[in-house]
């Protein structure tokens, strides 16, 4: 039997590595160098690293004053961390039905339910698609609302070089290796434009080190001195981000022979490719994923669909995510003293209502993505 052999310390990157390790200074500037890549791409002012998406989030509603009892909007369905932060916080979450036509949220639900005890609206890209976003943010400006998306999915995967940091207020991404877009293991960033949020955020993420170095605003070092989170992405990571970068990204997109394989597969099956409702964004596939109303098919043929598509060496599943008024009625009895908090108040909250098309899209959508 072998044994446990040590890992040989020439490895690659090892003597940057031994230097980040005995270097604050050192791994903030190269941390800093992944974040300026990022923004430069992005269409931001600025990017702060962070740990996770869901840190990001947190950041995100703390940094727009969130607390509870504040209303705040959310989409009906999303990977629960997208509401987690909000509902940790003690908000008062209000959801917005889906678009009939895209599984998006619809902006003119959610011009229609804003109020005046409204503070911000959470959006979120799911499946790399963008539609109806600009919608959100130009009414979120328009009522003085605060716009925060969850662009996990989002990131790396438009159709163009057209960039996302524009699309709300604040902008959060995942590099997560479960993100077909751009996996780099762990990590998230925060994107805006506002120096003063850009304070904020660093306040409530990073070690002290980069917040007395870069935050000139001396009222709010010192009004909130130690409390923050500590949310800073590991040194390591972003240098696996900037040769990610330099290696222009993921593998994991769609290639042209795989669109073209999904076009003729669903032809057999007289159905269509789904289109977004509007031309702001075009209708062709993004980098990572098509979607498919499957309406008109029995169960039988979905499952047929989904084996032909396979054989093709394409991913094809149903919407994974739950419905959050099915999160919440679900989690009612966990264990976690802190977990009341967050019972107590979404019972309060505009959760339990109906959501035709919430679960309209949660029933007949099918993603259908690369296995690469």
């Amino acid at each position: 039997m072998h044994k446990n052999k040590r890992v040989s310390p020439n490895l690659h990157f090892s003597k940057e590595i031994e230097l980040f390790l005995n270097s604050p200074s050192r791994s903030i500037e190269t941390v800093k160098e992944f974040e300026e890549k990022i923004v430069n791409t992005q269409g931001a002012k600025w990017g702060v690293s962070v740990n996770s998406c869901t840190s990001g989030l947190m950041a995100a509603l703390l940094a727009a004053g969130i607390e509870r009892g504040d209303e705040v909007i959310i989409p009906p369905i999303s990977w629960p961390q997208t509401y987690f932060p909000a509902f940790f916080l003690g908000a008062n979450l209000r959801t917005v039905d889906l678009n009939p036509h895209w599984p998006v949220m619809s902006p003119d639900m959610i011009k229609k339910v804003i109020s005046s005890r409204t503070k911000a609206v959470i959006s979120v890209g799911l499946w790399g698609f963008p539609t109806g976003l600009k919608e959100i943010n130009d009414i979120c400006k328009e009522k003085g609302i605060f716009h925060i998306l969850d662009a996990a999915q989002l990131f790396n995967a438009m159709p163009d070089s057209r960039g996302i940091g524009n699309l709300a207020d604040l902008v959060v991404l995942s590099f997560s290796s479960t993100k077909r877009n751009y996996g780099l293991g762990e990590g998230g960033m925060v994107l805006g434009n506002s120096r003063i949020m850009k304070d904020r955020i660093l306040f409530v993420t990073q070690h002290p080190y980069r917040i007395h170095s870069e935050i000139n605003n001396f009222d709010l070092l010192q009004e909130n001195y130690g409390f923050n989170f500590n949310f800073r992405l590991n040194p390591i990571a972003g240098i696996i981000g900037l040769n990610q970068l330099s290696n222009n990204g993921s593998s994991n997109y769609l290639r042209k022979e795989n669109i073209n394989f999904v076009l003729q597969t669903i032809l057999k099956y007289e159905i269509e490719q789904l289109g977004p409702p509007n031309r702001l964004y075009p209708t062709k596939p993004n980098k990572t994923s098509i979607l498919i109303n499957t309406k008109e098919l029995s169960q039988i043929s979905v499952r047929n669909l989904i084996k032909d598509l396979d054989k093709g060496g394409l991913w094809a599943r149903r919407c994974p995510y739950r419905l959050v008024t099915d999160i919440s009625m679900k989690n009612s009895e966990k264990p976690f003293p802190w977990y009341k908090n967050v019972i107590e108040n979404s019972a309060k909250s505009q959760l339990r209502q109906n959501l035709p098309w919430a679960k309209y899209w949660k029933h007949n959508l099918l993603i259908i993505s690369s296995m690469n």
